[in-house]
């Protein structure tokens, strides 16, 4: 940016007896006009370096600009004798940029040093931040056992097509018959009790669902598992859990082989 108001700094390069100027001595424009080697005003006005130039063109390679020099950046480290504080302060010239601090717990012993690693790295912005810690997920473990309420069991046979289970599939213990046997419906179906091998899945959690799958409409002889029931009413009743095959199809909807129509647009089933 070019200075104005005729305030301005040169420097002469070379010893000049024309104007009388002094090698690597500096000229200060106020106002427009400078004095040269004794005392000699100079004759023109001019607003900046440029147009000091502009009107010398002949003795324009025996001057630069003159700028001011960089303001030198420091560091302060500050403490009290007897003071549990350090202080770290920046300045530009005599100009205060930031500071930081570091003061001693009461119940600890102070030191300096660390009180001024830490006042630096503050001032800098290079202290670390303690993350917290994440618990780790305990790891699943596969046993064998009767199961309890509230325990997650996977099945490994299911010889009925009408129970609520599948080989492979993974439920929750809801209820614990009087035999022992595990219960994974809410309602009494004799289908939702476990009569066949399972292991227990201690420690296991279900993830979130995945709500991005995206709805499958079935197929004539596709058998589906109820997820979740529409308002309203299936006549017969439907529970989540129930299954079906299907006999029907439209449009709109699916028929299951009791008579019950699913609709696309409740998505009340998936297909098994």
């Amino acid at each position: 940016m070019k200075e104005k108001d005729g305030n301005f700094k040169i420097i002469a390069k070379e010893d000049y007896a024309g104007i009388r100027t002094t090698k690597d001595k500096v000229y200060e424009f106020k106002d427009g006009y400078t004095r040269w080697d004794g005392g000699i005003k100079s004759y023109c006005h001019y607003e900046d370096f440029e147009e000091f130039i502009k009107h010398n063109p002949g003795v324009a390679n025996l001057f630069t600009k003159s700028t001011p020099p960089t303001e030198l950046t420091t560091i302060t480290i500050y403490n009290t004798p007897g003071s549990p504080k350090v202080s770290a302060v920046m300045r530009r010239g005599d100009t205060v940029i930031k500071s930081a601090k570091a003061i001693c717990n009461p119940s600890d012993v102070f030191d300096y040093d660390k009180g001024l690693e830490l006042s630096v790295k503050r001032l800098f912005g290079w202290e670390e931040v303690t993350k917290p810690t994440v618990p780790t997920a305990k790891e699943v473990v596969v046993v064998k056992r009767p199961a309890k309420v509230g325990e997650w069991i996977k099945v490994e046979e299911s010889d009925f097509k009408e129970n609520k289970y599948i080989v492979g599939g993974i439920y929750k213990v809801l209820y614990i018959e009087d035999d022992g046997r595990p219960i994974i419906t809410e309602d009494n179906d004799v289908f939702g009790v476990v009569t066949e091998k399972y292991i227990v899945l201690e420690n296991y959690q279900p993830s979130a669902p995945d709500t991005t799958v995206k709805f499958v409409k079935a197929k004539v002889g596709d058998r589906i598992k109820i997820v979740k029931v529409r308002k309203g009413s299936h006549s017969p009743k439907v529970s989540n859990g129930d299954t079906d095959y299907i006999s029907r199809i439209d449009y709109e909807s699916v028929r299951g082989k009791d008579g019950n129509w699913f609709y696309d647009k409740d998505e009340e089933y998936i297909i098994l």
